[in-house]
């Protein structure tokens, strides 16, 4: 269930930020700027316009900072394996359960992976939160 919220939020996630451009210090020269932004947030691909105060030019084509996509990708990756690994283990436990109980290695294995993935998510949440730094 977390895996289904966690790759569902951040992979479907948009977002916009704003700011607003003031020339010379008087209320008719402002401007406001709203820029779109998503998932897999590659920040510094997306465009916009930011309005200049000289008579010369109108406005000039700028872009966000930062490539936050490989935490994100690396999040989202790992929320869709564990979602898989859950069905597997699911299908595993209700319909072969005879078999994980009489073999004492699948429950070894079962732990093992379970731990894995347990590090990869912790591992995949401080990424993003360091990246996002």
């Amino acid at each position: 269930l977390f895996a289904i919220f966690a790759f569902g939020s951040c992979g479907s996630y948009s977002g916009e930020t704003g700011a607003t451009v003031r020339c010379n210090n008087e209320a008719k020269d402002v401007s406001s700027i709203i820029v779109l932004f998503g998932y897999p947030f590659r920040l510094n691909r997306v465009q916009y316009e930011m309005p200049l105060c000289d008579d010369d030019s109108t406005s000039k084509t700028m872009h966000l900072m930062g490539d936050f996509s490989a935490p994100a990708e690396f999040f989202v990756t790992l929320g869709i394996f564990s979602f898989f690994y859950t069905m597997a283990a699911l299908v595993l436990y209700l319909r072969f359960h005879n078999l994980y109980t009489e073999n004492k290695r699948f429950p070894l294995v079962d732990f093992c992976v379970t731990v894995s993935f347990t590090f990869f998510w912790l591992v995949a949440a401080a990424a993003w939160g360091k990246g996002l730094t």
